[in-house]
């Protein structure tokens, strides 16, 4: 899923902000990262967007890396002196980067969580993405009331996923 539907109030709220930090776990094809990157270049001052995934897909990186104002970490248009870094992408597991993020300190004024649907996974991943918002941060979690409501949905269980090691292993639950 994505917060397409939500870019409009989403980019008023950036607005207010004079460094907006963007954190989203779970990339997929890009669906949030792409048109979030575009249009937050139009605020015209600068920005950090960080996206963790356990599978970076090299698709996301090259639309990525090729738009305006747009600087990939990782690309030749990242690596440029001139240019600051504005996007930074990580293959890893949600809770090993959130973990990372909190000993680094990192605060962000939006984090948009859409990894693993499944209820072990967001409960583990909200207490920790609260310890990298500041105050006015705005948490927004999808899928919340769509078809992954009822029944808990691992990426692992995938056959496109199957091999990929950093996917959360299914846990029994009550929930």
């Amino acid at each position: 899923m994505s917060y397409q539907n939500l870019t409009k109030p989403i980019m008023q709220f950036l607005s207010l902000f004079e460094f907006p930090m963007v954190l989203e776990i779970g990339i997929d094809n890009g669906q949030t990262a792409i048109p979030l990157c575009h249009n937050i270049t139009h605020l015209d001052r600068s920005w950090v967007y960080e996206g963790v995934d356990i599978d970076v897909k090299l698709d996301v990186i090259s639309q990525l890396s090729v738009m305006n104002k747009v600087y990939c970490h990782g690309t030749s248009m990242g690596s440029e002196n001139q240019f600051p870094t504005n996007v930074f992408l990580y293959e890893m597991n949600s809770f090993e980067f959130l973990k990372i993020a909190i000993e680094n300190k990192r605060k962000y004024n939006l984090i948009l969580i859409d990894g693993d649907h499944n209820y072990l996974t967001v409960k583990k991943e909200l207490p920790l993405a609260e310890q990298l918002a500041n105050p006015s941060t705005l948490i927004i979690c999808d899928d919340y009331n769509t078809a992954h409501a009822h029944t808990d949905f691992y990426y692992g269980e995938r056959e496109d996923y199957a091999d990929n090691k950093l996917a959360n292993k299914r846990q029994k639950t009550e929930k």
